[in-house]
């Protein structure tokens, strides 16, 4: 293979096009697909903002990637639930089924395939290329894997923020005195 004539797209036209590619199946589109993925990504960055309150532009920063991998974990669930969705639809078309019960019978009408043989063949055709759900399983465990980091470092810096805060409370009695009156001042 000549690696002169296997590159990266070249053109603005075909980095345009190159680009629709990830369009095509969702799997990897660096865009919303729908204002419905904009609005649970919008949903998810104000709840993890509420939860975590963040202070600083790296916990804000790792809020809105934890936002993104969430939604694309989300994303990835509605790609394969509407491939079982699509092939089961298709595997239940009466042309399906019309066509199983004529290859069950020989010429003479007489059954060559089992009514397990047919129920086997039936639920072969209900399921998914093992391909793409190949492809959609690796893309969920590694986005999985991702968010499992991302939620322990911003857990990290949460809580060394809220130590750093303690500490210095204790360091300073005075300071820890006027923020309990705030509260009780707050309770009232």
């Amino acid at each position: 293979m000549n690696p002169t004539k296997s590159s990266n797209p070249n053109t603005g036209f075909d980095n345009n096009r190159a680009w629709k590619n990830a369009l095509k199946h969702g799997l990897t589109a660096r865009r919303w697909l729908s204002q419905a993925e904009l609005d649970s990504y919008s949903t998810i960055f104000k709840d993890l903002c509420e939860e975590y309150q963040p202070e600083t532009a790296t916990e804000r920063l790792l809020i809105e990637s934890i936002s993104v991998t969430m939604t694309k974990i989300r994303r990835l669930t509605e790609v394969e639930d509407a491939k079982y969705r699509l092939v089961k639809s298709t595997a239940n078309t009466y042309a399906f089924k019309g066509l199983l019960s004529q290859i069950s019978k020989d010429a003479n009408g007489t059954d060559v395939l089992s009514p397990d043989d047919i129920r086997r063949i039936y639920i072969g055709a209900a399921m998914p290329d093992p391909q793409i759900m190949s492809t959609i399983n690796r893309q969920q465990n590694s986005l999985s894997r991702q968010l499992s980091k991302e939620v322990g470092e911003l857990l990290s810096l949460v809580n060394a923020r809220k130590n750093s805060k303690a500490i210095h409370l204790d360091e300073n009695p005075t300071l820890l005195e006027s923020n309990l009156d705030k509260s009780y001042d707050n309770d009232q």
